[in-house]
């Protein structure tokens, strides 16, 4: 996180090297859905947070600081994300005058249907807002973030961005590849330390494991106890599992370099 602090690292640098593997992913697929939403990032319990914008959440246009997200998400025709493509944060100061019914009526989801190109494209667009909620909920909260000025906070907003794609894109590989080899989401390295932290040995298998084993066992590490009866792993006990890994993954990289 240090190196983000630096007032020449900007936002877009940082998404660079995501944006490109992006379009590397799309150059695989026939047909691939750009999907654009903006959230609304809470931080008006803030009051030392330097530099937030005023959001207008409420029907009443009362002020509220924080900050407002635009991404641009490209998924597959069946809904796996591949990442994103733009994200911008949005000033609004200038449009301070705009009341909450007029900013309702110009949304495009209140657009009449006749109006949108598809009505099965458009039916995809709930992985944006799925999208934003792991950044939100999942990702340890990002509006629990504490830095002191919005310029560090949008930084971070954008490091936990990529990390909030790759849980979403595990996730929903999981639900439609599940018995496909992990190695499509962990590298080597992280599979390899996951496995043997899971089994408690230091030999690999001759075949790595596949995606829906990985999901669980990242699960439990985040606290997820997996009995037959339960659920599916969430969204936060695989934000928790996954900080873990990447802990462990680090610590590997420092001592071998």
């Amino acid at each position: 996180m240090s190196g983000t602090h630096h007032p020449n690292v900007k936002e877009q640098r940082m998404l660079a090297p995501h944006i490109e593997q992006t379009i590397q992913r799309i150059k695989a697929h026939g047909t691939v859905l750009l999907l654009q939403d903006r959230t609304y990032l809470d931080y008006n319990n803030r009051p030392k947070t330097k530099g937030l914008n005023l959001t207008f959440r409420s029907k009443l246009s009362t002020n509220s600081e924080g900050l407002i997200l635009h991404n641009t998400l490209a998924v597959t025709d069946d809904g796996i994300p591949l990442g994103l493509l733009d994200q911008r944060f949005i000033d609004r100061k200038a449009f301070s005058g705009v009341t909450y019914t007029e900013k309702r009526r110009i949304r495009h989801w209140n657009r009449p249907v006749k109006e949108k190109e598809s009505i099965r494209w458009y039916s995809k667009r709930w992985n944006i807002e799925m999208f934003h909620k792991v950044l939100k909920s999942g990702c340890g909260s990002v509006e629990k973030a504490q830095p002191r000025h919005a310029d560090r906070l949008k930084k971070y907003i954008v490091l936990k961005s990529i990390v909030a794609w790759r849980l979403f894109w595990f996730a929903r590989a999981h639900q439609h590849h599940k018995d496909d080899c992990c190695t499509v989401a962990l590298t080597d390295v992280e599979w390899s330390i996951l496995y043997r932290k899971t089994m408690k040995t230091k030999r690999l298998p001759p075949v790595p494991p596949t995606i829906g084993e990985a999901l669980v066992w990242i699960a439990k590490l985040g606290g997820y106890i997996g009995r037959s009866t339960d659920p599916p792993p969430g969204m936060i006990s695989l934000w928790r599992g996954w900080q873990r890994l990447m802990d462990m993954v680090e610590d590997v990289n420092d001592i071998c370099g």
